[in-house]
């Protein structure tokens, strides 16, 4: 549908430029060329009304099918999106089983009694035990 809305309103642009291509030049003239006379001028705005007439005529229309477009996308959209919130169910995390020893990076290090939850935050890196190579280091 969206696809439609691009098509129609490329449509509408085109017919726009069509009308304006259509439209005789009566801007100043040229210097040394003489001045289009009046029955010239009266023949050429009556062969160029109706073709002009016709572009606008086809470029409302386009811009007529972009709105009824636009709006059968944006009722879609919204009809969509009410059936998906009606459908969502509540997520819910789930922590994964308790890590093993062998898990663990450091070797000799214990595996915690209780899992860790991953919405609540363990003590902060400043409180942590620092492994032994990092206290020897310090020393």
């Amino acid at each position: 549908m969206l696809a439609s809305v691009v098509v129609a309103s490329s449509l509408a642009g085109n017919d726009l430029a069509s009308a304006l291509y259509a439209n005789p030049y009566e801007g100043a003239p040229f210097p040394g060329y003489p001045a289009d006379d009046e029955a010239v001028r009266i023949a050429r705005h009556a062969e160029a009304i109706p073709h002009m007439t016709g572009h606008l005529a086809d470029a409302a229309h386009q811009l007529d099918l972009c709105a009824t477009g636009c709006h059968y996308v944006a009722t879609g959209i919204t009809r969509d999106l009410a059936a998906a919130r009606e459908q969502a169910e509540p997520v819910q995390r789930t922590t994964g089983p308790a890590l093993t020893d062998a898990q663990y990076d450091e070797p000799g290090q214990q595996a915690p009694t209780e899992p860790r939850s991953a919405a609540a935050p363990t003590a902060t890196a400043a409180a942590a035990p620092k492994p032994p190579a990092v206290q020897r280091a310090r020393r």
